[in-house]
């Protein structure tokens, strides 16, 4: 029995500490109630809401996002994000090796204390944004968003012999659900005149526009809704109103804060009591988000 019990009383004394308890890095100490969230979102469902006081290590620096990892006491340790404003950086916890103690005197301040007892300044405890994280914090969609185009048009019908070109373009605006769903109301366009007839077709259309990452410019936009053909010349003008569908794609090229420039293909199909249609668009646009 002295044999088993000394056995495992060794056991605990070799093993290693748990993964959490790493010394050097970064605390961050809650100041007011935060909520701890799995993405860099303050929309999202907290996992958990820290309380004043709680301590929870930094493991990345995103700008206005901490990575952090916490312990949950149902679920053990786990890793999400908190907003910068919520907490306090505590300075780093450094291991000093016992059989270096002795080795140097200490240097004292000009106020006699040593120079180790003096705390860090806070600039060298606030983790490093790198360039990378930094322009990653920058790519965020918020607010009310606005989107505005001109580019190449090519259109054609179940009736015509060949596709014409033409001018084309779009507006679209809303608002931002999310980092990757924006949603709103937009309008696709076409132009073309030819010995003194003009034709204009386009859709007004409830618009959803997706982007499949959260930190990429590449977008998808749907939208359904109204369409409408109008042929006029100078005599006389005729219009008919039915069905206009459109999708395309595109990719936000950040030139500013919250704008970018945006070229994109869309495609959009109208179909009225006398007349199927549709046209494709290239283009560049400009849009603030």
């Amino acid at each position: 029995m002295r044999t088993i019990l000394g056995g495992y009383a060794l056991f605990v004394l070799l093993m290693p500490a748990p993964a959490d308890a790493q010394p050097n890095e970064p605390r961050a100490r809650v100041i007011q109630e935060a909520p701890l969230v799995l993405l860099p979102d303050a929309r999202r469902v907290p996992l958990r809401v820290a309380t004043v006081g709680m301590n929870l290590v930094v493991i990345g620096d995103e700008g206005e996002w901490l990575h952090i990892q916490f312990q949950d006491q149902q679920y053990g340790l786990r890793t999400g994000y908190v907003q910068r404003k919520f907490v306090e950086i505590q300075p780093r916890q450094v291991a000093i090796d016992a059989s270096t103690r002795s080795a140097a005197p200490s240097t004292l301040t000009s106020a006699g204390a040593p120079a180790s007892a003096v705390a860090p300044s806070p600039t060298s405890q606030r983790p490093e944004v790198t360039p990378i994280t930094a322009a990653r914090s920058s790519l965020g969609r918020d607010g009310f968003w606005f989107s505005a185009g001109l580019g190449y048009g090519s259109w054609g019908c179940d009736n015509c012999s060949d596709r014409v070109t033409g001018g084309s373009g779009g507006l679209s605006a809303g608002v931002t659900m999310n980092d990757r769903v924006l949603v709103g109301g937009g309008t696709t366009g076409f132009y073309r005149r030819v010995d003194g007839a003009t034709l204009t077709a386009g859709t007004y259309d409830f618009r959803i526009r997706f982007y499949p990452a959260r930190r990429s410019g590449f977008f998808v936009n749907g939208g359904f809704g109204l369409g409408q053909i109008t042929v006029h010349d100078t005599f006389d003008s005729d219009t008919e109103f039915g069905v206009g569908a459109m999708v395309g794609v595109g990719w936000d090229v950040r030139v500013g804060k919250n704008v970018s420039l945006s070229p994109f293909w869309n495609g959009s199909g109208l179909s009225t009591k006398s007349l199927n249609a549709n046209f494709g668009q290239f283009g560049l646009g400009i849009t603030i988000h």
